[in-house]
């Protein structure tokens, strides 16, 4: 039931060996990655580009619907107002994992990095009880956009297929800019939502953590996971990631988590009303991820009520260079990256980019696979599932029942009670709809080979990395990449969760928790014990 070659589950019978030793190192390289390579090693060079243009600006950080503040950019670009407050529209629910009493819960915003140019025409939201709604011009499935009241089946799948199409297109079509072009963008910039969780304790060697999560999810996806962490850091034996052989030492001292959540997702949807463009670029996400580490960490103080709802944003290289340091000694922060799937593909190219910035990173899941998973001579089958999940509900309680699908029967119970507080919100008709509409689901999903360039880039990172994965690798196209894919880092390791799938954390955070734990444990003697 657990995760890598630890010990058995403490549920399991005597005797019985649940867990599988990790990937073994790959031996023989992937045949069909040397028809890729070229072409994801020509797509790294595109490490600035901007789908619907972005430039460096700041990102927003909001914490898990509290509080928020404001951060800048790489270059001075002039600041976007600010959201006043939060957008207040979580439906009740079962109550949702709360930090342990060391910690407390905090609310920012920041400004971010991305900027795009307008919609083509303009599609204001629907102001209704707390929650706006929103639309898109280009799609009428999805949140807040009206669908036919009656059509056939027929009528239904060529609507969709139209609409996958123009995603597919719109992606297609969009320039790629290069960094001087974009700095000079005078488009609005785009906002993300943070929560942040700071410990009453504050270490000099602490760590900072930050996550980044799937495509479709939200920032809260990771509260449960990291309210099981804290009791199991008290525990007085620790285990080494990889391997699960004794580890000595204390356990580290965690300062404060920040669970970022993507310009397309959830609140940060709703921060950005009015500027979400047609296409979306992954890289534009790791830009978001550096952005905040080098420019608006430095700005945030230890305690939790300094900060207020907007973030400050400063240089930071600017501000270390000036103290005679480099940027990397200006953040006073040990950074440590954890992130699932689509983030985890962020992450990658983030800490490949600025390994100056990261202390280590865990990637459990990620989207850095060297295959056109949704290449169109297949349908695109990612962008026409987003488009065709069920976005609307007539209340709460009808939500609810999807608890009895095939997805959601395998999520932990306090994860889909998140999903029910977080993922939904009320709906212009009365009902409930996604937070993260599909169509800006769709659109994340239509970057055709972003998972190729994140694949290229595990080579260079030079941090210590490990990886989570799940025994179905159907996400990492097959068992023989998903092996190949742990091995490519230099100083990697990683862990399995045999009997979950590529939405680990939501299957298993009890499991992944226990797997961060001893991640976070190993890392002062990464290097000093091999893994076997």
């Amino acid at each position: 039931m657990l995760l890598g070659p630890v010990a058995r589950h403490p549920s399991s019978s005597a005797g019985a060996a649940r867990h599988p030793t990790p990937f073994p190192r790959s031996i023989h390289p992937l045949s069909s990655f040397s028809q890729l390579r070229g072409q994801a090693s020509a797509q790294r060079t595109r490490h600035v580009a901007h789908s619907p243009p972005a430039s460096a600006q700041a990102s927003i950080l909001r914490a898990a619907h509290d509080s928020a503040r404001q951060h800048g950019t790489h270059s001075p670009v002039s600041a976007a107002a600010a959201p006043a407050s939060e957008p207040e529209y979580s439906p009740t629910a079962a109550p949702t994992p709360r930090p342990p009493d060391t910690l407390r819960l905090v609310k920012h915003a920041a400004r971010g990095t991305r900027r795009l140019p307008p919609l083509s025409r303009k599609c204001d939201r629907h102001q209704r009880a707390r929650q706006p709604s929103v639309c898109h011009p280009g799609f009428s499935a999805g949140t807040g956009n009206a669908q036919p009241v009656k059509e056939s089946k027929e009528e239904r799948n060529k609507r969709l297929a139209s609409e996958k199409n123009r995603c597919i297109a719109a992606r297609h079509d969009s320039p790629v800019w290069p960094l001087d072009t974009a700095l000079k963008a005078e488009h609005h910039p785009l906002w993300i939502a943070a929560e942040r969780w700071v410990n009453s304790t504050q270490a000099p060697d602490g760590l900072t953590i930050i996550t980044t999560h799937a495509c479709g999810f939200s920032k809260e996806s990771w509260r449960p996971v990291f309210a099981k962490l804290f009791p199991l850091l008290e525990g007085a034996e620790g285990k080494q990631f990889g391997t699960g052989e004794p580890l000595a030492g204390d356990a580290p001292h965690i300062n404060e988590i920040w669970f970022l959540e993507d310009t397309n997702h959830g609140v940060s949807v709703d921060l950005n009303k009015g500027r979400l463009g047609d296409a979306l670029c992954w890289d534009d996400s790791a830009r978001e991820l550096i952005n905040f580490v080098e420019n608006v960490l430095p700005a945030v103080g230890d305690e939790a009520d300094e900060a207020g709802f907007q973030l400050p944003f400063e240089l930071g290289g600017k501000s270390a260079q000036q103290a005679g340091k480099t940027p990397a000694e200006g953040l006073k922060r040990k950074v440590v990256g954890i992130g699932h799937s689509y983030g985890g593909n962020a992450l990658a190219q983030a800490a490949a980019s600025r390994p100056d910035l990261f202390e280590a990173i865990l990637l459990v899941e990620p989207m850095t696979v060297p295959s056109l998973v949704n290449a169109g001579e297949s349908g695109s089958p990612l962008t026409m599932g987003a488009l065709k999940r069920r976005s609307e509900w007539p209340s709460l309680a009808e939500a609810g029942n999807v608890r009895s699908n095939a997805l959601f029967s395998r999520w932990e119970e306090e994860q889909f009670s998140i999903w029910l507080s977080h993922y939904l919100v009320p709906s212009p008709s009365g009902g409930m709809e996604l937070a993260t509409p599909t169509w800006a689901e769709a659109q994340t999903f239509s970057e055709p080979d972003a998972p190729m360039r994140g694949w290229e880039c595990l080579p260079d990172l030079s941090m210590p990395v490990g990886f989570l994965m799940a025994g179905d690798e159907t996400w990492m196209t097959g068992e023989e990449v998903a092996q190949e894919l742990v091995w490519r880092p230099k100083r990697s390791r990683n862990e399995r969760i045999l009997d979950a799938s590529h939405l680990v954390i939501q299957e298993k955070p009890a499991e992944t928790a226990a797997s961060i734990g001893r991640f976070l444990r190993t890392l002062p003697s990464w290097d000093e014990r091999p893994q076997k």
